[in-house]
């Protein structure tokens, strides 16, 4: 049947490499219209094809939910410190957004980095308060000072498995407010 044998009048838009232009009817008001006639030019390599994850009003353990597991995933590459660009990379739009956007972000981030030094991570972050460090990489950044994800494979499978479990109850206390008590597993395998 199509849209012209049917006697639709909604406009139809078709998308190019130069842009999106109108095809066939109209849109109402005319100055919409106007826009799309005879194109609305984009250049599709500088639109942003993703969303951002998280936005300022999101929940902290939203933010847990992305931080966490690239701190998880640079104690597993060795890292000896998480700095704040680590945890920038976790937004894919990090880098068009305005900056006071960005420090109210990152003033998120930081937060769930300093519960989790307080909380579940204790033995395995702490926040670097050393000034000169601060000033010469510009930036936060926690030590790891203690990484169960190095060693033998045998270590970093129990160590992967003890941290995975510290990350859920982190999360759970992030969204609850209150510690979640989780049934242990005890290992009872010689080492």
């Amino acid at each position: 049947m199509g849209i012209a044998q049917g006697g639709y009048t909604f406009p139809v838009l078709l998308a190019s490499d130069d842009g999106i232009a109108i095809h066939r009817n109209r849109f109402v008001p005319n100055e919409m219209d106007a826009v799309f006639r005879p194109l609305l030019a984009i250049d599709w390599g500088k639109i942003p094809y993703y969303l951002f994850p998280v936005d300022v009003d999101s929940e902290l353990w939203e933010f847990a939910e992305l931080v966490i597991p690239q701190v998880l995933e640079l104690m597993g590459s060795g890292e000896p410190r998480i700095l704040s660009r680590h945890l920038e990379e976790t937004i894919p739009c990090w880098g068009i957004a305005p900056p006071d956007y960005q420090r109210r972000l990152r003033t998120k981030m930081y937060e769930v980095m300093d519960q989790a030094s307080r909380r579940q991570f204790q033995p395995y972050l702490r926040e670097n308060r050393d000034q000169r460090a601060r000033q010469r990489l510009q930036t936060r950044l926690w030590d790891i000072i203690s990484n169960p994800l190095t060693g033998s494979s045998d270590k970093r499978h129990k160590g992967w498995k003890q941290i995975t479990l510290l990350y859920k109850q982190f999360l759970a206390f992030m969204k609850t407010g209150r510690d979640v008590p989780e049934q242990q597993v005890l290992d009872l395998r010689p080492e």
